[in-house]
């Protein structure tokens, strides 16, 4: 059974600008775990937007249970139940818009631009897809998605809007199959939001305030802690990303010396692992 194969953990954390900026976290994240099936995703609000963390929650939850109910109901082709699932979710989205009243347009600008990078791991295959930026790690192999140009990436939400994008490269709306290959191959498997770039940038930095080393992305299908307690992604997170003020006082020259040191993290940064279980354990 999944459930006894793998083990998944994962967090999310404000980003520094985000902070500063007195916004809300804007990524969301969500996976189910059951005897036959494992699906993951993490979804990246626009920063412009002024709710979009609503639709990046809707959107995470809403599609991931979509495929659980494809897949439970026999539809065996893992591309297929992604196409039919962003069809019948825009479907969905559409109403839920319109139902918001007001004008339609910024009811899409303010709550439903959001950028999605999921896995689904069955017994015999495991796919990885997305639409839009991120990061994904397959069996220790760090893959970026993006950046677009403009620094704006496509959001599902297009396909229900008249945007130029949908008329001159409507591939880019479509779930972009990233990985797919037999379970068995399967070790690790991590997804992360854009914001896991600046994370993989600070390896070989300090964590703020401290003598120790942020250290490299695979600590978090390597070592045991992260699944051992479900709130210790978005902990390490929050370390790499705190504020450090110390305040430093020359006893002989009577002056305190102020030191601070910044968070890492500019962006919102959101982390799903899933890794094989160790034998034993």
């Amino acid at each position: 059974m999944m459930k006894n194969a793998f083990e998944i953990a994962g967090g999310t954390i404000t980003g520094r600008v985000h902070k500063a900026n007195g916004k809300n976290n804007q990524d969301a994240f969500y996976f189910r775990a059951e005897d036959d099936l494992i699906i993951g995703i993490v979804s990246d609000g626009c920063g412009s937007g002024m709710h979009s963390e609503v639709g990046a929650k809707l959107g995470s939850r809403l599609i991931a249970e979509m495929i659980r109910t494809y897949i439970n109901l026999g539809c065996t082709s893992l591309p297929r139940v992604l196409d039919e699932v962003r069809l019948n979710f825009l479907v969905q989205l559409q109403a839920l818009v319109k139902n918001f009243g007001g004008s339609f347009s910024q009811t899409v600008v303010d709550y439903f631009l959001f950028t999605l990078v999921g896995f689904v791991i069955t017994e015999k295959e495991t796919i990885v897809f997305s639409l839009g930026d991120g990061v994904v790690v397959i069996n220790g192999e760090i893959k970026k998605l993006g950046p677009f140009p403009n620094n704006a990436p496509p959001y599902i939400v297009y396909g229900i809007t008249n945007t130029s994008l949908g008329e001159n490269n409507p591939e880019l709306l479509q779930f972009k199959i990233d990985y797919l290959a037999k379970t068995d191959d399967v070790e690790c498997l991590l997804i992360g939001t854009d914001g896991a770039d600046d994370l993989i940038a600070s390896a070989d930095k300090n964590l703020p305030g401290k003598e120790l080393l942020v250290g490299e992305l695979n600590q978090f299908w390597l070592e045991d802690r992260y699944f051992r307690n479900i709130d210790m992604v978005r902990r390490r997170l929050a370390a790499v990303n705190i504020d450090s003020v110390k305040y430093l006082r020359n006893v002989s020259s009577s002056i305190t010396e102020v030191k601070k040191e910044n968070g890492l993290l500019l962006d919102d940064t959101t982390l799903v692992v899933v890794r094989r279980k160790i034998t034993g354990s």
